[in-house]
């Protein structure tokens, strides 16, 4: 295979039509090829890596593959090139069918308020939020049912981080919601707490976002089966949740920290 995707094979390769019958022979009936033998055989062990991104892109093809093929496919090949900075990320559709390349993660939602708001929450609590938000970050391109998911888990962590520091209990079977009222009291931010009415509008537009990701995830997130005609979410919705989450995260954050006898 060369640089325009086309297999020249030797003269030897005369006992089959096609390249994958041969392949086929040796991967499936007899596997007597290693990963190594069928590299070669296609020409990608030593290929540019132009060659071998457009390769990974026409196996997660339509032509190829089910549409949750596609997508598992995605995932078990963004697990691998993620440690070398890249995902094979939906990047389009064709008749209705989703079309994958691989691109560097760099580029996949990042920009100086999300790196920004990495940095506030990795000091806040590395280990819990700060992972809950990679996770998303990882997750808002190659999955977006998933990075709906870790968006309501991250703000789920924050505001039970927030409610242990200042050691108010809660119930472990409280979901966001309830999370959310008790954290937000406890901060000043319930718009009941507030006479000015710009302020109680804004604050209420917060309790509406943190409803509005418990109702996205439940109903177009991976946390629950879903019937015989599942909502898909698209790359642009994870964005608008995660982003979302991002934004509030930082601001719960924030106002701990500028809480009384609390030093930045």
């Amino acid at each position: 295979m060369d640089d325009t995707g086309k297999y020249h094979g030797s003269p030897d390769d005369t006992r089959f039509n096609a390249l994958d019958e041969e392949i086929h022979r040796h991967c499936v009936r007899f596997l007597d090829w290693s990963n190594k033998d069928l590299l070669t055989k296609l020409g990608l062990l030593h290929s540019s890596n132009d060659l071998v991104f457009r390769f990974l892109a026409m196996c997660a093809h339509p032509r190829t593959r089910s549409e949750p093929e596609q997508r598992g496919l995605a995932k078990k090949v963004t697990n691998v090139l993620r440690r070398d900075g890249f995902a094979l990320t939906e990047v389009g559709t064709e008749s209705g069918y989703p079309l994958f390349a691989v691109e560097p993660v760099a580029t996949l939602g990042a920009s100086p308020g999300s790196e920004e708001v990495s940095v506030v929450l990795a000091s806040f609590d590395e280990e819990g939020v700060h992972a809950a938000w990679q996770k998303a970050m990882a997750r808002k391109n190659v999955d977006p049912e998933g990075a709906i998911t870790s968006a309501r888990t991250l703000l789920e962590r924050v505001c039970k981080h927030v409610l242990d520091q200042q050691a108010i209990s809660y119930k472990s079977s409280d979901d966001l919601p309830k999370l959310w009222k008790s954290c937000s009291e406890s901060l000043n931010l319930a718009p009941s707490q507030h006479t000015l009415e710009p302020f109680k509008q804004v604050l209420g537009g917060c309790t509406s976002i943190v409803h509005g990701i418990g109702t996205i995830r439940d109903k177009i997130g991976d946390a629950h089966g879903q019937g015989r005609r599942p909502v898909k979410p698209k790359a642009r919705h994870a964005a608008l949740a995660v982003d979302f989450v991002g934004a509030m995260a930082t601001f719960i954050v924030a106002t701990y920290h500028d809480g009384p006898g609390r030093s930045e």
